[in-house]
């Protein structure tokens, strides 16, 4: 990733690599001070500026703890399109014995979110964020 991204010719080197800096923006997506034009805000057609963007979720993945940080660190912790650490456990830990979320009974969702079967699992569920228009992952 740091290579592709041209780190390497950077003076500050791989260290000096901001949180997200890897990730690649959707080139096509509206972009304020990069692709739009100066007056867009006040254009009579400003909707056709409107960024869309499209999740995808997975409550049915199991990923389990069978090692710690310390024997298997994370080789791209907070780069690209990955959420630092720290800041994934701290928020994580907000949630841990988190009740039912809604009592909407149409959805399968509400259901495998509160599994019982959880014990032994570091995650049972992912959600990606892409560009609506394009299919790019978006970064944090």
């Amino acid at each position: 990733m740091a290579k592709e991204a041209g780190r390497g010719h950077d003076p500050s080197g791989i260290a000096g690599t901001e949180e997200g800096e890897l990730a690649v923006e959707c080139p096509a997506c509206p972009h304020p001070d990069r692709n739009l034009p100066e007056d867009w805000r006040a254009s009579q057609r400003s909707f056709i500026y409107q960024l869309f963007i499209g999740l995808d979720a997975n409550f049915r993945l199991r990923n389990r703890l069978v090692s710690t940080h310390e024997r298997d660190p994370s080789l791209a912790d907070g780069m690209a399109y990955f959420v630092p650490r720290a800041e994934y456990v701290s928020h994580i830990r907000n949630f841990i014995n988190q009740n039912e979320m809604s009592s909407c009974s149409g959805f399968q969702a509400m259901f495998l979110a509160n599994l019982k079967n959880t014990k032994g699992l570091r995650t049972t569920g992912v959600v990606g964020v892409t560009c609506g228009r394009h299919g790019v992952w978006c970064s944090m």
